[in-house]
């Protein structure tokens, strides 16, 4: 999805581009995939730059995009209005499934706390607070100029073209953010790279995925898994044909799935532990499986002739692929009886009974 928001931004600054949509998405995979297969680990300094650029030219939108009382260039005739829906349980449960995908990400600190320097869970902390309080300002600033400009889906072209073009005019600026979205995008993408292999890792350590995903190459990377996501991550891009808005439905039903599950253990957690606090921290991320859970549903059912289908069907799916593969491991040790002291000899029988006996048939 990364892949697909970056190549949208691009070609919102160069429609001539727009053509070969599912062409740069490929070319953008292949390259993520070849930094990844020769071990260059990503740094977090690799991300300071184009960072600090994306974010001060959103807060530079904004600000701009505030002062004025015109636009920086005409505004374009409002489209069709969409149906009027009555504001109800469903649409409130709709918009929050919408803005809970518009706003993962921020799970990433809490993933990479054995990462910052101690202390290092006040470090997280302080970083998430943070982020949230900066995201929370893009998030509004852009949302105001969209309600003040009026701005409308547009084919081709992404709802931060259209703001920063009417902003800032169809200048140097302009062309500042939307490259500035292109390559933080691409190294957004990047992430999944770091953190499937070593999943699928785990998984194979498990008994969960074939072993030899757990093999290591030289370059201390895990090949197998890299490998396996360019070709799965090129499928769906050529699939959705490169478009962003039906690859981001998948993506937030994984999402909401993987933050259900991760908020249910963290209240099997607090059971177990009860310790200071518990009851508290019990409520709070029940709440939020809940919450999660009541998003993964809607999402689906909204979304299920759009795509969705293919999540529904695919989470049982691995599921029961990792079944298969973990007794597959089990018969094979039940088999070569793995772990398992041969009988100690006894006088009178020959050597070929206790090689028998230990690895039977």
């Amino acid at each position: 999805m990364s892949v697909a928001a970056g190549v949208a931004a691009l070609t919102s600054a160069f429609p001539a581009l727009l053509p070969y949509t599912v062409e740069l998405c490929l070319v953008v995979l292949v390259a993520i995939t070849a930094v990844n297969l020769r071990g260059i680990a990503h740094s977090a300094r690799a991300f300071v730059v184009p960072t600090v650029v994306f974010v001060g030219a959103i807060l530079t939108v904004i600000v701009v995009g505030l002062l004025p009382d015109q636009p920086a260039v005409a505004t374009p005739a409002p489209g069709p209005a969409g149906p009027v829906q009555v504001v109800g349980a469903l649409l409130l449960l709709r918009a929050f499934a919408n803005g809970c995908a518009a706003l993962t990400g921020v799970e990433a600190i809490a993933n990479a706390v054995p990462s910052f320097r101690e202390p290092a869970v006040k470090r997280a902390q302080r970083a998430e607070v943070a982020l949230g309080g900066l995201l929370g300002v893009m998030l509004l600033g852009i949302a105001v100029l969209i309600e003040r400009f009026d701005i409308r889906p547009v084919e081709g072209v992404t709802v931060l073209a259209q703001v920063t073009d009417l902003a800032l005019g169809h200048g140097f600026g302009f062309y500042v953010v939307q490259i500035a979205t292109t390559i933080l995008l691409a190294l957004a993408a990047n992430t999944s790279f770091g953190g499937l292999p070593v999943l699928a890792k785990l998984l194979a350590s498990d008994h969960y995925l074939p072993h030899v995903f757990a093999l290591r190459a030289r370059r201390h990377v895990y090949r197998y898994g890299v490998i396996v996501l360019s070709i799965v991550a090129g499928v769906l891009l050529v699939a959705a044909r490169g478009r962003m808005n039906t690859l981001v439905r998948l993506f937030a039903i994984g999402v909401f799935v993987g933050f259900t599950i991760a908020q249910f253990g963290m209240v099997r957690h607090w059971l177990e532990g009860r310790g200071t606090g518990w009851r508290w921290k019990v409520a709070l991320n029940g709440l939020g499986a809940l919450l999660t859970f009541l998003a993964a549903i809607v999402t689906t059912a909204s979304k299920l002739t759009e795509g969705a289908w293919l999540i529904a069907i695919a989470l049982p799916l691995l599921v029961f692929g990792f079944e298969r593969v973990y007794r597959s491991y089990r018969q094979f040790d039940a088999t070569l009886a793995l772990g398992k002291t041969p009988a100690p000899p006894r006088p009178g029988r020959p050597s070929w009974w206790y090689r028998s006996a230990a690895c039977p048939s």
